[in-house]
């Protein structure tokens, strides 16, 4: 009697782990890969963008790619990846708080990491010399153009692999 009592328990826990390991594997998939210019609707991607960026201090208008694999939803979760790449219009008053915690440097970097966004030329024109800022782990670049109120950026998991120009 008492080993079929045991066994029932042990049944009981094993459908309980069955319920949660299936529900726990259907969670929403925040997983995305867009890029602004698939998007019609000005306020959608702007709203988009707001969802996987945590700073809109300033924000006037945005392109950008945005790659996000959401490895917290299946049967054995783990952290996140990502990659986003930003071309941002920003409120003169606004421009340091977006690189106030980065690292500055002297070195300078060619503008095409940012090719894939397809910058319109005429909204997105710069002439004027880039500072360039980053985190230690060099998991988060930035070029400001200051005199355009422009900041194009990368967030990244791994260490963003730049490319000097020789000066």
């Amino acid at each position: 009697m008492r080993m079929v009592k045991i066994q029932k328990v042990h049944f009981q826990y094993y459908l309980t782990f069955i319920a949660v390991l299936t529900f726990g594997c259907q969670a929403d998939n925040k997983s995305v890969d867009v890029f602004s210019y698939q998007i019609d609707n000005s306020t959608e991607k702007i709203e988009t963008l707001k969802k996987h960026l945590s700073k809109e201090s300033g924000l006037i208008d945005a392109e950008y790619h945005i790659w996000f694999q959401d490895n917290g939803t299946g049967g054995i979760s783990g952290p996140s990846d990502y990659n986003i790449k930003l071309a941002l219009k920003i409120e003169p008053d606004s421009l340091d708080s977006w690189i106030e915690h980065l690292e500055p440097s002297s070195k300078k970097i060619s503008t095409d990491l940012w090719d894939e966004l397809k910058l319109n030329g005429n909204l997105w024109e710069t002439a004027s010399e880039p500072e360039l800022y980053h985190s230690s782990s060099f998991a988060e670049v930035k070029l400001l153009f200051r005199e355009e109120n422009i900041v194009l950026g990368i967030y990244s998991t791994m260490p963003v692999d730049l490319e000097y120009i020789d000066e």
